[in-house]
C-alpha cells in the first residue's frame, strides 16, 4: 500500500529515450501490466488537486523537502473503471506513496470531503480504505479540488528478480486545467 523509494528523473531528447529504452530492454523485464500496443506503452492520466493558492506546487518549486501532492489516475474512458486516489508524500530524499482503487462515480463525493463507504472501494483491503481516508483528509485540509489534467504515453520496465527496480519512459506530455473530475482520456489542446 505504501512503498518507498527513490526517484530520479531526467529530460531526454527522443533519439537519447530510444537508445535508453534499448538499453533497459536488455536488463529488464517489461512491466506485465503494460499496454497492448508493440511498445508496450499505455496512457496515464491523472487529475492533480490543489489548494486556490497553489500550495503543493509552490512547495515543489520552492524544493519544500517535507510535502505531498494529491491526484486521480485513471487509464481509460469507461464509466465503471477505476479512480486511483494517490497521495504522493516527499520526507527528505524519499517518496512514500498511498494508493486506493474507488469507483469512479464516487469522486465527487469524496471530493467533497464525505469520508468513504466500504463499497466504494474496488477492495476490501483496510489499508486502502485508511488510504481514501487519508487522501480525504488532507485535501481538506488544504481545501484542495481538481486544477490540472496530465496525461502521457508511458513504458515501463521492472526487475522480476529483484525488488523495488522501476523505470519508465513517458512520451507525448500533455496537461490542461481540468476543474473538476471529469475522467476523460480526450485532452482539448495537448499532444495526448
Amino acid at each position: 500500500m505504501q512503498r518507498q523509494r527513490f526517484e530520479h528523473k531526467y529530460l531526454l531528447p527522443e533519439e537519447q529515450a530510444v537508445r535508453v529504452a534499448d538499453f533497459l530492454d536488455g536488463y529488464l523485464e517489461r512491466d506485465p501490466n503494460g499496454g497492448r500496443r508493440k511498445d508496450g506503452a499505455y496512457g496515464v492520466h491523472s487529475i492533480y488537486l490543489d489548494s486556490d493558492n497553489l500550495d503543493t506546487y509552490w512547495w515543489t518549486v520552492n524544493g519544500i523537502k517535507n510535502r505531498f501532492k494529491l491526484r486521480m489516475r485513471f487509464y481509460d474512458n469507461r464509466a465503471d473503471g477505476p479512480v486511483y486516489f494517490e497521495i504522493k508524500r516527499r520526507v527528505d530524499r524519499v517518496i512514500f506513496k498511498k494508493r486506493a482503487a474507488a469507483r469512479r462515480a464516487m469522486a465527487p463525493l469524496l471530493l467533497a470531503g464525505q469520508l468513504p463507504e466500504p463499497d466504494w472501494l474496488l477492495s476490501d483491503d483496510p489499508r486502502q480504505m485508511a488510504a481514501l481516508a487519508d487522501f480525504v483528509g488532507l485535501a481538506q485540509r488544504i481545501e484542495a479540488a481538481p486544477k490540472v489534467h496530465v496525461g502521457y504515453w508511458r513504458q515501463a520496465w521492472v526487475s522480476l528478480k529483484t525488488s523495488g527496480v522501476r523505470a519508465t519512459l513517458d512520451r507525448r506530455v500533455g496537461a490542461m486545467p481540468q476543474p473538476a473530475p471529469r475522467f476523460s482520456t480526450r485532452m482539448k489542446g495537448a499532444c495526448f
